[in-house]
């Protein structure tokens, strides 16, 4: 009686190896992905913190000094709303700091305060102001911006 030896061979082929680098490929590009969108949502929503939290220190800013911002009221100054942005800070003797104020560079990039004041006839009988503080990226994709709204007295 003769027994056959049979060699048993184990191992992959070369297709099957290749079939599963190919699936292996798609998976992981999936992933990178998600982690590239992810990234750039990161990107936005910090920059959105930063325009928020801009627009409420700017309020604040100027509830405790309001007039680093703006002109002193006169008796029909704020009748119709005004705008002050960083093109007002030409006229002024501190132009570089009011430059500062009005458009921050934060994390390498500018953001553009804008400051609306108005006053009614009953406000100003109680010497108050209405004030809206407006903040944008500038030279942004995806558009960026905050506002805050709040009175300010002044004396």
């Amino acid at each position: 009686m003769k027994m056959k030896i049979v060699k048993k061979m184990d191992g992959f082929t070369l297709v099957e190896i290749l079939i599963s680098l190919v699936i292996l490929s798609i998976i992981i590009l999936a992933f990178l992905n998600l982690f590239v969108f992810t990234n750039k949502t990161t990107v936005v929503n910090n920059d959105q913190l930063v325009a928020i939290h801009l627009a409420k220190s700017t309020m604040e800013r100027i509830k405790m000094n309001p007039f680093s911002y703006i002109d002193e009221p006169d008796h029909n100054r704020f009748d119709q709303q005004r705008n002050y942005t960083a093109d007002d800070c030409t006229n002024r003797s501190d132009s570089e700091q009011c430059r500062l104020l009005f458009s921050p560079l934060i994390n390498n990039k500018t953001y553009e305060v804008q400051v609306t004041v108005s006053q009614t006839a009953d406000e100003k009988k109680i010497r108050l102001l209405n004030v809206l503080v407006e903040v944008n990226l500038k030279n942004s994709k995806t558009p960026i911006s905050s506002k805050v709204e709040g009175y300010v007295s002044y004396e």
